[in-house]
């Protein structure tokens, strides 16, 4: 597994020596891409490269990133199109796959980002999805796009928890940095982890241990761990807020989110990974199909891939992977995680019947 990880930063590494769409070449190319490999897929399905319109008007941005993400990319891209109005709707990730998919056919986003990569396979096989191959795309590695380019990675992001030392400490509990380790009952009520019944995040979660661990015993995993949560949060950010206000003592979710909190000064929480293997999200990004704001939200699409934004994101979005090439802050870190071979494409096609087995697993 440590293979795996270490084959990605070396891809990292090397991607960083290949420009995969600056800011400057944004400005001048913002909609130009390049035609993918030929498929037998129809026409009407293949990305298309056309001239570089103006880019004002607006456009509206489905997200899940948290609020610097969102502050800090409305900056940068008015910054390239001075004369574009950037909507930012922010939401989970569920929320934001549930809303493309209740709007086809009369979509009110124009661009969508966050969420793992299995929610955008899903929607790519719905027709959601308008193909189009990002300024730069020409750099992306295979994983980090579908063969048509329905959808893109931004970023990769690894499991892992979030521990409250100072209870951990004061109630003699060592703190966990394996699956096993959530189990211990003197953490029985004390652990948060999101639904993945209306976050991806939560989906990640359970993806993981079934894949990890295999189908029966990662269920039968799960159904231990729940005698130990406290709570399913809703979004994938509330179990670093918890842990950082004390609330819960241990949380799950993407390791960033509590980097980022123990920059701010939270240095209650420390950040652990499990030592059995963790999850590797791939985040996705896509034009949405039947936008209105279409040659808009392909210029985002440009800026979303590009080493501009990777580059000056990247100081505070801390332990993450940019699909572009560019690492984030503090990835050094963690460069010994283990990562599960997940197969996203498995995770996608069985979502709807995972979830309703973890249903019945916290009905009880």
């Amino acid at each position: 597994m440590k293979k795996l990880l270490a084959l990605l930063l070396a891809m990292i590494m090397v991607l960083s020596l290949v420009a995969c769409g600056s800011a400057e070449s944004a400005e001048t190319e913002a909609s130009a891409s390049a035609a993918p490999a030929e498929t037998d897929a129809p026409a009407e399905t293949e990305a298309t490269t056309e001239p570089a319109p103006k880019i004002e008007g607006e456009v509206n941005i489905y997200t899940t990133w948290a609020d610097d993400w969102v502050l800090a990319f409305t900056e940068y891209a008015n910054e390239i199109y001075p004369d574009l109005t950037i909507n930012m709707v922010k939401m989970n990730g569920g929320e934001m796959i549930n809303r493309v998919e209740a709007e086809m056919g009369n979509p009110q986003g124009d661009f969508m980002c966050g969420a793992g990569c299995e929610s955008y396979i899903q929607l790519a096989e719905e027709g959601a999805l308008l193909p189009y191959k990002p300024a730069g795309g020409d750099a992306y590695p295979d994983y980090a796009h579908d063969a048509d380019w329905n959808w893109f990675a931004f970023n990769l992001s690894y499991l892992g928890f979030y521990v409250d030392q100072e209870w951990c400490e004061a109630n003699g509990v060592e703190i966990p940095d394996s699956w096993e380790d959530l189990l211990d009952p003197a953490l029985k009520g004390q652990i948060i982890v999101t639904n993945p019944g209306t976050s991806t995040t939560g989906y990640m979660v359970l993806s993981t241990l079934v894949q990890l661990m295999g189908e029966e015993e990662g269920l039968a995993y799960y159904a231990k761990l729940h005698e130990n949560v406290k709570t399913y949060a809703s979004g994938g950010s509330g179990p670093s807020q918890s842990v950082a206000l004390g609330e819960a003592p241990v949380g799950i979710g993407y390791m960033q989110h509590g980097l980022s909190l123990i920059d701010e000064g939270y240095t209650n929480m420390v950040i652990s990974a499990p030592s059995e293997g963790t999850g590797l999200e791939v985040t996705g990004s896509a034009v949405i199909k039947g936008c209105k704001n279409e040659a808009n939200a392909k210029a985002i699409a440009d800026l979303v891939a590009s080493t501009g934004w990777a580059e000056r994101n990247k100081e505070f979005a801390r332990g993450i992977m940019y699909a572009c090439g560019v690492a984030g802050a503090g990835l050094e870190e963690f460069a010994d995680t283990a990562v599960v071979e997940l197969d996203y494409a498995w995770a996608a096609e069985n979502k709807e019947r995972l979830i309703a087995e973890w249903d019945k697993i916290t009905a009880n």
